[in-house]
Parts: structure tokens; sequence; C-alpha cells
């Protein structure tokens, strides 16, 4: 997973840094609407839609009014209005659309989406949880937490490939510690003995 750190060109806007989340949907491509498209005065007495590039390009307009005033911009919130699965995935690391996901009615729902490693059904603890306190064990060198997941593991839902990584890693582990208690060799590489015949 990747990290970005945003950087806003808008005075009044903080950068913002957010992780990058993956979120699956039943429907290949799903689409969820933040915020509807607006029908506005288009000054000849009707009316026009005004989708997001409009709108975004009307406050870029005003702001422009607002500095050959003398008055500071207003900032302008440039997340997009939609969300759109590619192939059942969306992936994103605006904070805003990682909100808005979360807080939606369809989030965690059967008919809806989730987030990659969490899916609503998946057995807990989940897949990415063990393979992460795996992880986390070995780079302490931890054997005993090692084998603490593989015996939950086994007493839960036996995943072979939770195991399979478990497994290889308790394994390294004791590799290791059989290394670092064993004797270093002598360096002189013969026997002593015989140096002075």
């Amino acid at each position: 997973m990747s990290t970005a750190l945003f950087f806003s060109t808008n005075p009044g806007e903080t950068e913002t840094s957010a992780q990058e989340v993956t979120f699956i949907s039943k429907c290949p491509n799903q689409v969820l609407t933040r915020r509807k498209a607006r029908h506005i005065e288009d000054g000849i007495g009707g009316k026009k839609v005004e989708g997001y590039e409009e709108w975004v390009q009307r406050q870029e307009d005003i702001n422009d009014a607002r500095l050959l005033r003398g008055d500071d911009p207003l900032p302008i919130d440039r997340t997009p209005w939609k969300v759109e699965f590619a192939h059942n995935v969306f992936k994103t690391d605006d904070s805003k659309l990682i909100s808005f996901l979360r807080d939606h009615w369809l989030f965690n729902n059967p008919r809806g989406f989730w987030e990659m490693g969490a899916a609503p059904d998946e057995p807990r603890p989940t897949m990415d949880q063990q393979m992460t306190a795996i992880a986390e064990a070995a780079a302490m060198g931890d054997l005993e937490g090692v084998e603490a997941v593989i015996a939950e593991e086994n007493n839960t839902h036996k995943r072979p490939s939770v195991l399979q990584v478990a497994d290889a890693a308790l394994k390294r582990l004791k590799e290791i510690d059989s290394e670092l208690e064993s004797p270093a060799p002598s360096g002189n590489g013969g026997d002593s003995s015989t140096a002075g015949s």
C-alpha cells in the first residue's frame, strides 16, 4: 500500500495524507453518486445541467473575480462526485472518498462492497490479520508469537496459505536461534598441534 501526500493549491486548505485503500464491489461496474449534478439558470430563462467539471470551472471563475476585487479565494472541493468501480475494484487515497465509502449504506452489505482483506463474510481473524501477525512476530524474532498464530489458525479455520507462511517463518526463526547458539568456528583453519613439527 502506498501513502500519498496531497498539497492544496487553494488557500485555507491544508495538506492531508492518507493510505491507499482498495474497495471490492459485488457489481463489476458499480457507480456511487457522492454529489448529484445540479440544474442552474442558463442565463436565457432556462436551466442547464452543471456537472463536476462545470462546477469546478465556475468556482475557479468566482475565485478569479474575488482576486480581482482583492479578496482571498475560497477553497474548492475537488473530490470527484462519483465513485466508479472498474472490474469490481476501486482504489483511492482521498480521505473524503474513503470516509464517504465507509459511511455508505452499501458498505459491508452482501449486495454492496467492502474493503479488500476485510470482507463481511470472511472468517475472523481475517487472512490479512493473520499474515500481519506472522510478519510482525517474525520481524521481532518472536518464536512464541508465530506459534500462537499457528495454534489459533489450527483451532479455527486451518487455511493452508496462512499455515504455510507461519510454518516457513517458524522454521526460519528456529534456524536463526540454532545459528546463534552454536559456537563460532576457530579462525586458524588448521590443526595447531602440527604447526611446529
